[in-house]
């Protein structure tokens, strides 16, 4: 496992002098989002991995994993449900793709539950914690 604190270390590095590169060059919007993309589906590929290593040396922390990504499939799919795609006009563009719209509001309404979710998280851990 020494090797995974080390290659933490490099992409972190990496992302320090990419995003210092991408601040410093204004114009170089598509380094920041290829980064993002290649850092994207990092997450999202070693989260599936480590996933499937851990429900087989763990069977029964199987259920605990799926209702965790049961309440996150639910979470996105009642923003999806409120998100609008309706047409909008703002001082420079006019966005009229509905789906683009869609997805846009879907991943913002997304975010902050999770968020919401994340620091009630924290706060109950801490307030059980402390009474242990």
């Amino acid at each position: 496992m020494k090797h995974l604190i080390w290659i933490r270390y490099i992409l972190m590095a990496l992302s320090v002098v990419v995003i210092l590169f991408g601040w410093l060059l204004r114009e170089n919007v598509d380094l920041l989002l290829n980064w993002m993309y290649i850092m994207l589906i990092l997450g999202v590929g070693s989260m599936i991995i480590m996933s499937v290593i851990s429900l087989a040396q763990n069977p029964k922390g199987a259920v605990q994993a799926l209702l965790g990504f049961a309440l996150i499939l639910v979470i996105v799919g009642v923003a999806y449900a409120m998100s609008d795609g309706t047409p909008m006009q703002t001082p420079t563009n006019y966005f009229d793709n509905p789906t683009e719209l869609k997805i846009a509001d879907t991943g913002l309404f997304a975010m902050y539950a999770l968020m919401a979710v994340s620091i009630l998280a924290i706060l109950v851990g801490e307030i059980r914690n402390a009474f242990k």
